[in-house]
């Protein structure tokens, strides 16, 4: 039984029987992407089907004359029969690298995928980026994560305490009253309410008082 503004919902006695575990027997594969000169690694990842894997980071590689080449690939593509490395281009009013580390990605379709290098967001159509430099202005701290319930409805979170959101069209800054960083985000959507709500995990090595999960909750948009 569970009451909910003042609805008592009941049901049947039912019986229940525990399953046979499925199969333990997994098969695992291991991609090693660079390694030859800095220090490489993939910082995030996002799946928009089996056939089209995006995964960020920074990965130093040679150049063609074997020389170290300090201009890193900043994500990599699985095209359903190959990973394929990336170089894609960052360069603007807000980013003054052509090719930085990338920190967060998240897509919504095949052309429609946020990324961002840390201190600005990128709206990147599989090709090509636009920069959205609005929310510079309310970072003290890196960005780190990306999650989003809707296209218009983003919110990005990281070192510093850092929490903003998106509303399609302006950004607004969002007080966690920390400065440790908040080291995750992810959302649930909790129907009988109609909202959903936002985790952020939060702690610190250096500030063992401070670890805690943030909740944020929002109605619904659709």
């Amino acid at each position: 039984m569970q009451v909910n503004n003042n609805l008592q919902v009941t049901s049947s006695n039912i019986n229940t029987t525990t399953l046979t575990p499925t199969s333990h027997d997994f098969t695992w594969q291991t991609w090693t992407f660079g390694g030859n000169n800095g220090s490489c690694h993939l910082s995030d990842v996002a799946i928009i089907d089996e056939n089209d894997i995006w995964a960020v980071g920074a990965i130093y590689l040679n150049d063609s004359l074997g020389n170290p080449d300090m201009n890193a690939y900043n994500a990599v593509h699985w095209n359903g029969q190959k990973w394929e490395l990336k170089r894609i281009y960052y360069y603007g009013a807000c980013s003054a690298v052509d090719y930085p580390p990338l920190e967060a990605i998240w897509a919504f379709s095949k052309t429609n995928i946020v990324i961002t290098n840390g201190g600005s967001i990128g709206w990147f159509d599989g090709q090509q980026v636009r920069l959205d430099c609005g929310v510079n202005p309310l970072l003290t701290g890196v960005i780190g994560k990306i999650w989003a319930a809707f296209i218009n409805d983003l919110y990005v979170a990281g070192i510093g305490g850092n929490i903003a959101h998106y509303n399609g069209t302006n950004w607004q800054k969002i007080e966690s009253g920390t400065q440790s960083p908040i080291n995750d985000i992810w959302g649930v959507n909790d129907t009988l309410r109609n909202i959903y709500k936002v985790f952020l995990p939060v702690s610190f090595v250096f500030e063992p008082g401070d670890h805690k999960i943030l909740t944020i909750d929002r109605n619904r948009k659709n």
